[in-house]
C-alpha cells in the first residue's frame, strides 16, 4: 500500500523564522500534519503544510489563526 501525501499552500504574515515557530505547537495539534516550512524571503510568506491524508485547510487556517498570524489558501 503506497502512503499518499498532499502539499497545502497558504498566504500569511508570518515575518521571521522566529515567529514561525510559535506555529510548532498548533500545527503539531493536527495528527495529519506531518512537516511544514514558512518562506519568509517570499512577499506572501507562504507556508506549506504537508499532510498524511485530506485536510481541510481550513483547519490549518485556524491553527494559524490561533498562533496570531493571518492565513489563507493559495489555490
Amino acid at each position: 500500500m503506497t502512503a499518499t501525501t498532499e502539499i497545502l499552500v497558504f498566504k500569511t504574515d508570518i515575518g521571521s523564522p522566529e515567529a514561525g515557530k510559535r506555529l510548532e505547537p498548533f500545527l503539531a495539534a493536527l495528527p495529519a500534519v506531518l512537516r511544514w516550512t514558512v518562506d519568509c524571503d517570499d512577499v506572501d510568506c507562504v507556508l506549506r503544510v504537508e499532510v498524511s491524508e485530506r485536510l481541510d485547510p481550513d483547519h490549518i487556517i485556524e491553527q494559524v489563526a490561533a498562533a496570531g498570524f493571518s492565513c489563507e489558501e493559495l489555490t
